[in-house]
């Protein structure tokens, strides 16, 4: 219409809104709903059972294709989804997420003894039940591998995406953070503000690192670090979060206070 302005909307906003109305606002609107409910945690005989797993994994899914496939056709940087990384060889990378599933390990084990000394209750967040059986760890496996790469990819697309609409780094790394931490409500507030933390460690190590890999090796690791029935993991657990206790104990020993 003549004498009229039209109002575009810009790209990078019109794809931002698809994503999270899509893929995102479902998954916080569920957490949320948990959290206020008080079902914190995981149903476990619902998780292990066929229908439940398979409810997990389409829920994974779909944050890394639709990230994936806005990333490609988005005019965004390929290099963005790329395994190789202009800073660390494969090799760097993948210890350098080994190296980041140890800081986590350590980093919510210190939480929880926070919580404790707090007296605040951290729900139960394993995905197993008492005694881990093998068909348990088999499906942790994938879905520690499909929900570690599923997330990071997104996590990529994110930073990638926000970072068009601000050349602000700080708020890049706070956004995605905050994003990618509110659907994570359901293990409790505490929880949440540990996972807001480390978040914005993971997205600011991306931005310096621009390692898509060690961002998966490190989630990979991290959902599938719960005690499992495989040889030598709960051996390999104990003794980490047991030796960080002691070390802890004894230092805030010296300090007066008891845990």
């Amino acid at each position: 219409m003549v004498g009229k302005r039209r109002v575009l909307i810009r790209k990078e906003l019109a794809e931002l809104a698809v994503f999270f109305f899509v893929i995102l606002l479902p998954a916080i609107s569920s957490s949320f709903h948990s959290l206020f409910l008080k079902q914190q945690g995981f149903d476990y005989a619902n998780l292990y059972s066929p229908w439940g797993f398979f409810n997990q994994i389409q829920a994974s899914i779909p944050l890394g294709l639709l990230a994936a496939f806005l990333l490609v056709y988005g005019d965004h940087d390929p290099s963005y989804l790329a395994l190789r990384s202009s800073k660390l060889s494969v090799i760097r990378q993948i210890m350098a997420g080994v190296g980041l599933w140890f800081v986590y390990y350590l980093f919510f084990t210190l939480w929880d003894v926070v919580a404790a000394l707090a007296q605040i209750h951290v729900p139960h967040i394993n995905f197993h039940s008492a005694t881990p059986l093998p068909q348990e760890t088999m499906l942790n496996g994938v879905f520690a591998l499909v929900n570690g790469i599923s997330e990071e990819v997104m996590r990529v697309y994110l930073l990638a995406q926000i970072g068009k609409l601000t050349t602000r780094r700080w708020a890049v790394i706070l956004i995605t953070a905050i994003l990618i931490s509110s659907y994570h409500s359901y293990q409790g507030g505490f929880t949440l503000i540990a996972f807001l933390v480390a978040n914005i460690f993971l997205s600011s190590f991306y931005l310096s690192s621009q390692s898509l890999l060690a961002l998966c090796v490190w989630h990979i690791l991290a959902d599938f670090s719960h005690p499992t029935a495989l040889m030598g993991w709960n051996v390999l657990s104990g003794f980490i979060g047991g030796s960080f206790i002691i070390g802890t104990s004894w230092v805030f020993g010296h300090l007066g206070i008891k845990i």
